[in-house]
């Protein structure tokens, strides 16, 4: 298998690890990629919304939402074009 495909264990253990994961406020990011949605479109409106980041007030949610759009487009950015079955991407920082 690929770096982009899962077992059906493989992904099981996935979503019980991100059953664990909370945040205080939406500093979580949840993306989900159609099949044959170009990556490039997909990392341009990662972009966009890193931009408008600067909108957020609290200095703590501003940081932790960078975060996570800038580790999501640093991971789509290594990814040359949407898998056939699409692509799940989940990125940030949960509080402990």
């Amino acid at each position: 298998m690929n770096s982009l495909t899962v077992s059906k264990e493989e992904l099981k253990s996935i979503v019980k690890e991100l059953k664990k994961w909370s945040a205080h406020a939406t500093t979580l990011l949840s993306l989900y990629i159609p099949p044959g949605r170009p990556v490039s479109d997909v990392v341009g409106m990662l972009r966009q919304e890193l931009s408008i980041t600067e909108n957020i007030k609290l200095k703590r949610t501003r940081s932790k939402v960078r975060f996570a759009l800038e580790a999501a487009i640093d991971r789509l950015m290594r990814i040359p074009k949407t898998p056939p079955n699409g692509l799940v991407v989940f990125a940030g920082e949960h509080d402990e």
